[in-house]
């Protein structure tokens, strides 16, 4: 079965998921090893470019993914979910005897809905400031929507991504997949997008 694969100059279509998901598990070890700094630093600036650029400014619901997106917010958050630090995520962390650490689960994959473009976005950068890598099943209408924002985000710069093959500009292409499938029955597409061995 085919799918449909949205990348930042436009769509790709592919004749199954598995070896997305494939080239996906291969990139997790690189995304372990960047740094949350320059992760925090590329949301930022796409936070920035979201509201410049004439193709995402105008979008439902981008006021706000900006305003979330910043790094003073991001880091807010990480710190309240992360008991006061976010060293966790970079590596062990000594709190007296115990040594913490954040690691990586792997491949996420989500499922989206498709009422908001930006809506994948809050759960994408969630799950790629926890290092992990995604696999993201698009709803049907929400095509429109998604291809200026992967685009602003390609543009987008991240900082000196530290101890990693992964290029800053092709950073989200890499750790993250956005696919569409045909869901002529949902037991179909329930079925094909989760072909991974």
């Amino acid at each position: 079965m085919r799918v449909t694969r949205f990348l930042p100059p436009g769509r790709q279509l592919v004749d199954s998921n598995t070896p997305l998901a494939e080239a996906l598990d291969q990139q997790r070890p690189a995304l372990a090893r960047v740094p949350c700094a320059p992760l925090l630093d590329l949301f930022d600036d796409f936070s920035r470019r979201l509201l410049q650029h004439p193709d995402t400014r105008t979008l439902d619901g981008v006021a706000f993914l900006s305003s979330w997106l910043r790094k003073s917010n991001l880091e807010g958050m990480l710190r309240l979910k992360l008991g006061g630090s976010q060293q966790f995520l970079d590596g062990l962390l000594l709190l007296g005897s115990l040594k913490l650490a954040a690691k990586p689960r792997g491949l996420v994959a989500m499922w989206m809905a498709g009422s908001l473009p930006t809506l994948p976005l809050f759960s994408i950068v969630s799950a790629l400031l926890a290092k992990n890598v995604s696999l993201v099943k698009m709803a049907l209408g929400s095509s429109e929507g998604i291809l200026p924002l992967l685009t602003v985000l390609s543009q987008s710069a991240a900082g000196d991504l530290k101890g990693s093959e992964l290029l800053p500009r092709q950073l989200f292409v890499q750790v993250v997949v956005l696919v569409i499938v045909p869901d002529h029955h949902n037991q179909l597409g329930r079925s094909a997008f989760s072909n991974r061995p």
